[in-house]
């Protein structure tokens, strides 16, 4: 229903531009009562209803796309197929102001629907409540003079020039001065002037007309035709009264013309003369009469001209399933490009024990090598003191890492749970702690000789600092313990990989002992 609204509303548009720049060329040609007669295309256009099985040759459009810039206009089946299809891709301004403010579709048409619909509505409405109050002005003083054929003939201050006016109660105005302006000639052919508006049924098209404007009030081409419209109506109501009149009626009819100029009329009634078509209706009325072959072929021209536009501009099945031409298929789209692989969690490098400090050469040993000297913490330089905090800390941190590290492969998940039992199989637990081991011998051997105390690869280190000892056993205890614990809470490890783990930390903390209670070799 609303592409049928759409395409009557913009199809009779086209027609009223059609008939406006046809208009003279016909009435020059095959005569005014032609030129007028071409008026009612628009008009029957607005009430053809669509026409089963007929397809339409062009449809009205309105598309704007990336590909199409702009189309506003009438286009074939095929064009109108292909914009179409091209609605499927959003405009980018649509996009942007959607993404701003929604708003329902079906609200909206409702909404332009009504305020269509009220328009209409009030703008008839409006001529025809002034249509009522002239006549009302006019019958109020008018005095009758005559009733002939159905005609009531009335002369009314009211009026500046002779007009007709009423559908039911048909009525012809005259103004008051109408017997003293006018000879008996003048006078005759005014008279057959609006008579020939009733005789023609003028009055009703007047007022279908203002129903076709009423539908298009929003329309100026509507408005400008139904001026057009109006003017045509009178020359064409000319060629009837002068049809096979001689020149001296041509020029008593001219200056009852000229008599009867008024400015300003009511839309629905016809008087005899506006001041806008004076100079074209005097034009006219020097032209050759119409013969009989040129009113036969001017009405054979209109009746083609109606139907084949009506035919051409009917509403059928354009948007049909069946009948829409083929559509060409749009390019394939590229697939989209494979995710890529979650990359494994990094096996936990174990932490590298720092470098052993470089012995520093002992100067020539004073006491016998035989001789065992205990060397007590108050007794290490500040230097060593330094070193030994560092090597304490650098322990704690080897811990608190090693539980992060459990905790992290619990969050991980199954996946991460794999990834950690390669990493735990990988883990050289021993070698790690054996290197640790000895690197803490080789830098207590450094501070002994740094003490100028004699002490080799052999000798006990025991014999340099027995608290030092201890110290560095528990920590190296604490940081293989505290690394049990979390490998025992994790959650993201097998079964079977847990037992190896706390198995190879269990045997790391009782080679602990005997590696540091072993001699440097």
């Amino acid at each position: 229903m609303n592409s049928w609204v759409i395409e009557t509303l913009a199809s009779s548009t086209a027609l009223m531009l059609l008939v406006l720049a046809m208009r003279r060329p016909v009435a020059r040609l095959l005569g005014a009562r032609t030129a007028y007669a071409l008026w009612a295309l628009p008009a029957l256009r607005l009430l053809l209803p669509p026409l089963p099985g007929w397809t339409t040759l062009y449809v009205p459009v309105a598309h704007h796309s990336p590909a199409h810039p702009l189309t506003l206009g009438f286009v074939d089946r095929a064009t109108a197929a292909q914009l179409l299809a091209d609605t499927a891709v959003p405009l980018p301004a649509v996009a942007a102001a959607s993404s701003i403010f929604s708003f329902d579709a079906g609200l909206a048409l409702t909404l332009v629907v009504t305020l269509w619909a009220v328009g209409a509505v009030a703008w008839f409405g409006w001529q025809m409540l002034r249509y009522r109050r002239f006549l009302a002005d006019a019958l109020a003083t008018a005095e009758p003079l005559t009733r002939v054929g159905g005609v009531e003939v009335l002369m009314t201050p009211a009026v500046a020039g002779p007009m007709a006016a009423g559908i039911r109660h048909r009525r012809i105005l005259l103004p008051a001065d109408f017997t003293s302006r006018y000879t008996a000639d003048e006078r005759r052919l005014a008279l057959l002037h609006e008579g020939a508006h009733h005789d023609r049924g003028d009055l009703v098209a007047n007022l279908a007309g203002l129903a076709v404007v009423a539908v298009h009030w929003w329309n100026p081409v509507a408005h400008l035709a139904y001026r057009a419209f109006r003017r045509d109506q009178e020359l064409a109501c000319d060629a009837t009264v002068l049809a096979g009149s001689n020149a001296d009626t041509r020029v008593a009819y001219g200056r009852a013309v000229i008599k009867s100029a008024c400015s300003r009329t009511p839309a629905a009634a016809c008087a005899m003369n506006h001041k806008s078509h004076l100079k074209q209706r005097i034009a006219m009325m020097k032209s050759s009469h119409e013969g009989a072959a040129r009113a036969v072929s001017g009405g054979l021209f209109a009746v083609v001209a109606i139907a084949g536009g009506l035919l051409l501009s009917a509403s059928g099945s354009a948007y049909g399933p069946d009948d829409m031409p083929p559509v060409a298929p749009m390019p394939p789209t590229s697939p989209d490009a494979p995710v890529a692989p979650v990359a494994p969690v990094p096996a936990v490098t174990p932490v590298v024990p720092p470098a052993p400090v470089a012995p520093v050469s002992a100067p020539a040993p004073v006491a016998p090598r035989s001789q065992a000297i205990v060397i007590h913490r108050s007794d290490l330089s500040a230097a060593d003191r330094r070193e030994l905090r560092a090597a304490e800390r650098e322990a704690r941190r080897a811990g608190v890492e090693a539980r992060r590290a459990g905790e992290a492969a619990g969050r991980a998940g199954r996946e991460a749970g794999r990834h950690a039992e390669a990493a735990v199989r990988a883990m050289d637990i021993e070698g790690t702690v054996r290197r640790a081991l000895a690197a803490a011998r080789v830098g207590m051997v450094s501070r002994c000789a740094a003490a100028g105390i004699a002490a080799t690869r052999d000798t006990d280190p025991a014999t340099c600092d027995a608290q030092f000892r201890s110290h560095i056993r528990e920590t190296v205890r604490h940081s293989l313990q505290a690394a049990r614990i979390s490998v025992a809470a994790s959650h993201g490890l097998a079964d079977e990989a847990r037992r190896e783990a706390l198995q190879g930390l269990d045997e790391a903390i009782a080679e602990s002992d005997r590696e540091l209670a072993a001699p440097i070799g």
